[in-house]
């Protein structure tokens, strides 16, 4: 993992066989790309007025399997909410680069059947 002194983060993440990672945000840019393998990421719109923190409303925007050399790009409040699963019966390798450091970082995830907005912090790198 690389950490910049402005904030800039880079690492590579390894996804294992049937790995799922919720429906969740990054509150900051990313850039994820793919570099062996293949991962599915799930993206998500958010419909609700966002008044009540504890809170949201969701609805499936698009589906994709990400390849090698391919890249999957997170812009906060615009198109960032996503679920990502390794459907494969190998491991994913990833290289991300995000904003900010992702530790520490208030976080969300989302709860597509009751609409629960459960918020987290990151205290270690893990699969973001």
């Amino acid at each position: 993992m690389y950490q910049g002194a402005s904030g800039l983060q880079v690492t590579a993440v390894v996804w294992g066989p049937g790995d799922h990672a919720p429906p969740h945000n990054h509150n900051t840019w990313g850039m994820i790309g793919v570099w062996d393998n293949a991962l599915t990421e799930t993206r998500f719109q958010r419909l609700d007025d966002r008044t009540r923190v504890d809170y949201a409303k969701l609805e499936k925007d698009r589906t994709a399997v990400v390849k090698p050399g391919e890249i999957s790009l997170l812009v906060p409040e615009v198109d960032e909410i996503h679920q990502m699963d390794n459907f494969t019966d190998r491991p994913t390798v990833e290289i991300h680069v995000y904003g900010k450091d992702l530790r520490g970082l208030d976080r969300c995830t989302y709860d597509l059947e009751t609409g629960r907005v459960s918020p987290f912090v990151t205290r270690k790198y893990d699969n973001c």
